[in-house]
């Protein structure tokens, strides 16, 4: 049976003894349905504690919203070792259509960190394991101990004492008629690689790469912070406009800093929106290019966008930060994924969304992208199995478009492979950058 009494006495007992939920679920006191066939249950929280399971075939006015799904989409998702698209509820909730959240949806966001640390912990207990008594493929025990799905340890270790190599720097210029303050760091010599960092991020996430000897060895790296990201100030007069990114502001202002800086002919590098930037830079600027390197690279990327991630009754830095914490791949080290997590629960009120208006409304290269030369401007492109938002096919449709692009699909990694895990990822960069470097 479909969420049996058995399966939800131990999921209850494992949500319970969660000591992450005791430290953010204060405010959780909601009631939230899972649906699936003809099976419908109601969990109720209070102060993020499930306190109440009734089971429920109709609608209840005690429960705000609810996760409805088919029993198979059920299963995907509660499996040992699930599959991309499975793995997170707001993966299930942009990609799965047979996935839906029903009812109130403004509660739900206004709880999005704690509801998504519940399905978290829940999905830790396989439905079958209820079923059958027996622990999870992967060792995985339903005694209502603490579970992640994550590896522990950080991916790259602690940092050796001392000082690291990286210096940072402002830099004033002017881009696209408006002046700017950009901070960046950078660490090594050689060939220029200019990184550009995720949506409503900023250039902390390249800090495994500029300290990996292995590149800075051939390489300048520079990242830098767009303007109201990270510690790159906003512009004057910031208050009284609406944060929107466009792809033609967008292009300027990489190209003001690689020439204010006095690049000669930099490798771009950049990730998500990042990674679709560099597309419209080799277009554009091939002859001024060594080459780019697209992480999570798209063309086309609708479907990111909404109303909530910019609300004034939801915690944008949380809902953000939840929101794209399921793009980190499930066996990503834990300590990275949260690090990241925390990069983007730091954003500007709006940021996030300003950012995404571009991703997700206002980008469409792919008429531009088929003007890339490979053999003036090098091409790589380097996609997570488990990314939905720029997923791997959507870089298959990239690298269709430009003869000559090398892609690989990173086994086991997500959206953000320079932070989220990055001693897996150099493996899939080194390559690159040797290729880039030839």
């Amino acid at each position: 049976m479909l969420f049996s009494d058995d399966w939800l006495a131990r999921a209850a007992a494992r949500v319970n003894a969660d000591p992450e939920l005791e430290i953010i679920g204060r405010w959780f006191s909601v009631a939230f349905s899972l649906s699936g066939g003809d099976r419908r249950v109601i969990l109720r929280f209070d102060r993020g504690r499930l306190v109440e399971i009734v089971p429920s075939p109709r609608l209840d006015v005690r429960c705000a919203f609810g996760f409805r799904a088919s029993p198979e989409v059920w299963s995907r998702f509660f499996a040992p070792a699930p599959e991309p698209l499975y793995h997170d509820v707001f993966a299930m909730l942009m990609r799965v259509p047979g996935f839906v959240l029903e009812g109130d949806t403004l509660v739900a966001m206004q709880h999005a960190r704690a509801l998504h640390r519940v399905m978290a912990v829940m999905r830790q207990i396989p439905l079958e394991e209820a079923e059958t008594g027996r622990p999870a493929a992967d060792g995985t025990r339903a005694d209502g101990a603490p579970a992640e799905g994550r590896e522990r340890a950080a991916a790259s270790g602690p940092p050796a004492p001392g000082l690291e190599p990286l210096v940072g720097r402002y830099l004033n210029l002017t881009a696209n008629g408006t002046r700017y303050r950009i901070f960046f760091e950078e660490s090594g010599a050689g060939i220029p690689l200019l990184c550009l960092h995720t949506a409503g991020a900023d250039s902390r996430q390249y800090r495994h790469l500029m300290n990996d000897p292995a590149v800075t060895a051939r390489y300048r790296v520079i990242a830098f912070d767009l303007p109201l990201h990270g510690r790159s100030n906003p512009p004057d007069a910031w208050w009284l406009a609406a944060y929107r990114l466009t792809t033609a502001a967008y292009l300027g202002l990489v190209r003001a800093v690689w020439t204010a800086l006095g690049l000669e002919r930099p490798v771009v590098l950049g990730c998500s929106m990042g990674g679709a930037i560099v597309l419209k830079l080799a277009a554009e600027y091939q002859s001024e290019l060594r080459g780019v390197i697209g992480l999570e690279s798209a063309a086309f990327a609708p479907g990111r966008y909404n109303d909530f991630l910019h609300h004034p009754a939801i915690h944008g830095g949380e809902l953000v930060a939840s929101y794209t914490y399921g793009l980190c791949a499930p066996r990503s080290p834990e300590a990275a994924a949260r690090e990241n997590w925390w990069y983007y629960s730091q954003s500007g009120p709006g940021v996030y969304a300003g950012d995404v208006h571009f991703y997700s409304l206002d980008w469409d290269g792919r008429e531009d992208i088929r003007r890339i030369d490979t053999r003036v401007c090098k091409v790589s492109l380097l996609t997570g199995a488990y990314d939905y938002s720029c997923t791997p096919d959507m870089t298959r449709e990239v690298a269709r478009s430009i003869p000559g692009s090398r892609l690989v699909i990173m086994e086991g990694m997500g959206h953000f492979p320079m932070i989220e895990n990055y001693e897996a990822f150099r493996k899939f960069l080194l390559p690159e950058l040797d290729f880039m470097a030839s």
